[in-house]
């Protein structure tokens, strides 16, 4: 179909969105099915064929230019996408600044209660998905008081608390030493400092209260009203389907040829 269409439209063929994407899907589907001759991996076979079928499924969204119903909502994706990006670029640097704070303020605090190895602030990437979770509203609470729990033979100052008990100088300006860094994942032992700080203070309610209203009330609302607000949009521009305006093309050209 696509070779048809180009041989007969040439150039025009390409000023159609909708023929572009037909001329990508049957692209892929070439070279998915290039790919899976000439590779002999079976498991590698298997996942181009799966991506292929995935290809070949993407055909059926040109139904939504036949139906009415679903243009609704594909225009509307569509147009919340360049305001869709704005907010959620915001709201990854929301997540970022909140994600040191919280490796700065409780990275050193000992593993207690729902604070545990997989829901900890040891590192960035760790409290960004820790954020993540309290973004939906997910157990932000027993997080923020289990950061408040006492904790038995702790540090208050981790740099305080060495390895060896005879030294009871603290490092007022502490570096990062290869041979004994923190104990934070199993590759550091035995050779690490173990991480086992005391129980945060009241600043974990400014903390975790702040982020809830910041991302969960502020900024996840103004991307469901920036949907809304594109689907009105979309309902005002679709008051005449294609068809009709086509009549009304050709009924006004008999009274206005120019």
């Amino acid at each position: 179909e696509s070779v048809l269409k180009v041989t007969a439209l040439g150039k025009d063929y390409f000023r159609s969105r909708w023929n572009i994407f037909d001329f990508v899907v049957v692209c892929g589907l070439v070279a998915g099915f290039i790919l899976k001759i000439s590779i002999n991996d079976q498991r590698l076979a298997g996942s181009i064929s799966s991506l292929i079928s995935l290809i070949r499924m993407g055909r059926l969204i040109k139904l939504i230019r036949l139906v009415r119903q679903l243009r609704a909502p594909f225009n509307t994706m569509v147009s919340v996408l360049p305001g869709m990006v704005n907010i959620i670029s915001l709201l990854l640097l929301l997540f970022f600044v909140y994600a040191v704070c919280g490796v700065q303020l409780y990275g050193t605090i000992a593993l207690q209660g729902e604070l545990n190895e997989q829901a900890n602030f040891r590192s960035v990437g760790n409290a960004m998905l820790l954020l993540l979770r309290f973004s939906t509203g997910e157990g932000w609470m027993s997080v923020m008081y289990a950061l408040l729990e006492k904790r038995e033979d702790c540090c208050e100052d981790i740099w305080c608390c060495k390895r060896d008990a005879s030294l009871d100088m603290c490092d007022s300006n502490p570096k990062y030493e290869e041979a004994s860094p923190w104990c934070i994942g199993e590759d550091d032992y035995p050779n690490c400092i173990e991480v086992n700080g005391c129980s945060a203070g009241a600043s974990v309610f400014v903390y975790f209260y702040s982020f809830t209203m910041i991302v969960s009330f502020v900024i996840l609302n103004m991307l469901v009203a920036a949907v809304l607000q594109a689907f009105e949009a979309s309902d005002e521009g679709e008051l005449l389907d294609p068809a009709d305006l086509e009549h009304f093309v050709s009924v006004w050209s008999e009274f206005d040829p120019e």
